[in-house]
């Protein structure tokens, strides 16, 4: 019978030391995806984009701005400048209505013989004066070179503020500071000589003739003229 072996024979074996634990490594951060960085771009670029549209829109809306307000002025002008139009309309047409009540009202009336002051050629009858009148408005007649009669400023007889005839042509309407019978450079010089820089009541010098314009015809002889083609 074979003997087992005793627990005394079987050898021990010493107890070794554990085994010390290995760190883990930490973990990589993980990339982004391509996809997101792309996203992220074109964000960027929309809102660079946007910044843009945003700063030409702020532009444009300044332009239209100042564009309406130029209109709204130019507007303005011409309402104003219509304005000014009408109302000289309405000047020019008062003054155009008052002339033909006033040829109207002088071609009704017979002029009376005016006093002994008077030039001869006032003091013809009536009846010629009228006929002198209306022969005067049908024909253009001339005083001198480029003057014609006229009611409103250079006629034979009388007319409405003048009752006297001006005492170097002898014409009515009008006064040697606006006579259209003497030459431009002498009006308002001194009635004696026509020099300038003083007046008749002092002049020095010699008296002369009156520089009336080429062609000058007196009223008197301008009368007998008329009166001689009506017969």
């Amino acid at each position: 019978m074979t003997n087992s072996p005793s627990s005394s024979s079987v050898p021990t074996v010493a107890n070794s030391p554990s085994p010390l634990p290995i760190p883990s490594p930490s973990p990589l951060p993980l990339p982004l995806p391509t996809s997101m960085e792309n996203d992220d771009t074109n964000f960027q670029k929309l809102l660079g984009m946007h910044k843009e549209v945003l700063a030409i829109t702020k532009d444009q809306s300044d332009t239209i701005r100042q564009m309406i307000q130029m209109q709204q002025k130019a507007h303005q002008d011409a309402w104003e400048t219509v304005n000014k139009t009408i109302s000289n309309q309405e000047t020019s047409l008062s003054m155009l209505s008052k002339t033909l009540k006033f040829v109207t009202h002088q071609s009704s009336l017979t002029c009376q013989p005016s006093t002994s002051q008077s030039p001869p050629h006032s003091r013809i009858q009536p009846s010629l004066q009228s006929r002198c009148t209306s022969y005067c408005r049908r024909y253009l007649l001339f005083t001198s070179k480029g003057t014609y009669l006229s009611e409103a400023s250079n006629w034979i007889y009388p007319v409405e503020r003048f009752y006297r005839p001006y005492l170097i042509c002898r014409y009515y309407g009008h006064g040697f500071n606006d006579c259209p019978n003497i030459k431009k450079a002498f009006i308002g010089s001194c009635l004696r000589c026509y020099y300038p820089d003083h007046n008749a009541k002092s002049c020095p010098n010699k008296k002369r003739d009156p520089p009336f314009k080429e062609g000058y015809i007196s009223p008197e002889k301008l009368i007998n003229s008329i009166t001689g083609s009506m017969r």
